[in-house]
């Protein structure tokens, strides 16, 4: 069949209408680029992982151009696939922006979904005289966003508390994040998704995330963990965790600055310049509603300089004999004029061991450093109730309750004893004891004094006395007629 000229369609026409239909989606069909043309790398993240519907998310290209070589021009695009597109087949445009001459990233314009769901986004350069253009892959790394409905009142709200593995690191070292889901009392447990977002260093309102992926609640615990994260630069960041909700709990994201979610990352000392760190806990037993701290002592080498920076304090339990998940007691500055740093007070809510550990963050002269689990001096036991005191011998009686006057009247312990010395007891001082008491005994009796005399001492006296006066009658003087 022949068709007439005017059915036909010159080529260049086609060529330009697939041209134009390609660039409102975002992206350009180039020309072949010239010899000289050599690729760039392309790097892309969106600013949340995950959303609720009324919320907005932007992505933001890198292009980073090879060693030495200029600075890229031209224009990026963007565009949104979803909800729930796995292929990426169905684009809808974001828009084309212009590339920053003072800067190496461009973020695209803001998109809200109107249908939850999961959208993925892929970012793409459309190449200048010397870099050839370049595009996102479907489902690359940090480009998914997982979009639930807000809540309402046909479901329920859902706790969410989170931690992060260390309160301190040094570059070059890894941290993670776990949250924990609660649901109310009674409630099922909850299904669906969860995901982490970091933002740093230093971005004190969390503008700009770091995407660390996410992953479908385990049906066997309570708790998630992100991918491990590696930062690049020192400074403190901050982590988010979020849940997507499911039928029967509304979705909740954390807030930014939430308690034990931020890290400190600090540059690693220089070899050979390490402090000595010594720690110990303020009492090694306490009971439930006491609290306990720790004391981190730092000790430079002989001549070194005093450390400076900070010192962190973890403690894990109860029962973490491995020390395997932290509760971050905080970050404390160290004194210029102090050699020790002391933690806040830490308040156990559960009985148990709990072992705490201590780090030292390091500044321009020494290494970080961070003690071991177990360490010495670093375990707390915590018990339900302070034992009571107990005598140990209930059957102990005071042997002097009272002061009691043990004679408060002379008695003759022996009234009947013979006091007159001839030994009848009579009184009359007469061995033969007759009655009338003649000059061998009359009138012999001696005072009763209370006191027992002995006979013997008493006869020993007198036999004394008789020899003194028989001595002195033979040395009398005597007349010499």
């Amino acid at each position: 069949m022949h068709r007439s000229a005017s059915s036909r369609r010159p080529l260049s026409a086609l060529v330009t209408a697939f041209v134009l239909a390609c660039s409102g989606l975002g992206f350009v069909v180039a020309a072949s680029p010239a010899s000289a043309a050599v690729d760039l790398t392309l790097t892309a993240q969106v600013s949340a992982s995950s959303i609720t519907l009324g919320e907005s998310v932007t992505d933001t290209v890198t292009l980073t151009a090879p060693a030495g070589g200029a600075k890229p021009t031209g224009n990026a695009g963007f565009a949104v696939y979803g909800p729930d597109n796995v292929d990426c087949t169905v684009p809808i445009p974001l828009g084309v922006k212009a590339i920053d001459a003072n800067s190496d990233t461009v973020t695209s314009d803001a998109f809200t979904p109107t249908v939850a769901g999961t959208y993925r986004f892929v970012a793409s350069y459309h190449g200048d005289s010397a870099y050839n253009s370049a595009m996102g892959a479907c489902d690359a790394p940090n480009q998914t966003v997982v979009v639930t409905e807000a809540g309402s009142g046909t479901k329920a709200d859902i706790t969410l508390t989170s931690q992060v593995s260390d309160a301190a690191i040094a570059l070059g070292e890894s941290v993670t994040d776990t949250a924990t889901l609660t649901p109310p009392s009674g409630g099922a447990k909850p299904t669906g998704n969860y995901g982490f977002a970091v933002y740093g260093p230093d971005d004190a309102t969390c503008t700009t995330a770091i995407p660390l992926g996410g992953g479908i609640v385990d049906a066997t615990s309570d708790t998630v963990t992100s991918a491990a994260f590696t930062p690049t630069a020192v400074g403190t960041y901050r982590f988010v965790a979020s849940y997507h909700g499911d039928d029967t709990y509304n979705s909740v994201i954390a807030d930014c600055n939430a308690p034990n979610e931020s890290v400190v990352v600090t540059e690693a000392g220089e070899p050979g310049t390490d402090v000595t760190l010594t720690s110990q806990v303020s009492s090694a037993s306490i009971t439930l509603g006491e609290s306990v701290t720790d004391t981190v002592t730092l000790t430079p080498p002989a001549g070194g300089a005093k450390p400076t920076g900070d010192a962190g304090f973890a403690v894990y339990g109860p029962d973490d004999a491995e020390c395997t998940t932290p509760i971050p007691v905080g970050v404390v500055p160290i004194d210029p004029n102090s050699d020790t740093v002391t933690s806040p007070a830490f308040t156990p809510t559960a009985v148990g061991t709990y072992r705490f550990i201590a780090s030292y963050h390091g500044d321009d002269t020494y290494s970080t450093v961070i003690a071991e689990c177990n360490a010495p001096n670093e375990t707390v036991v915590v018990t339900d109730e302070e034992p009571g005191i107990v005598d140990p011998d209930p059957g102990i009686v005071d042997p002097d309750p009272g002061v009691v006057d043990p004679d408060p009247e002379v008695v003759d312990p022996d009234p009947d004893r013979n006091v007159d010395g001839d030994g009848d007891g009579d009184g009359d001082g007469d061995e033969d004891g007759d009655e009338h008491g003649d000059d061998d005994g009359d009138d012999g009796d001696l005072p009763d004094t209370g006191s027992t005399v002995s006979p013997l001492f008493l006869m020993t006296g007198l036999a004394l006395i008789g020899a003194g006066l028989a001595i002195s009658w033979q040395n009398r003087p005597r007349r010499i007629s």
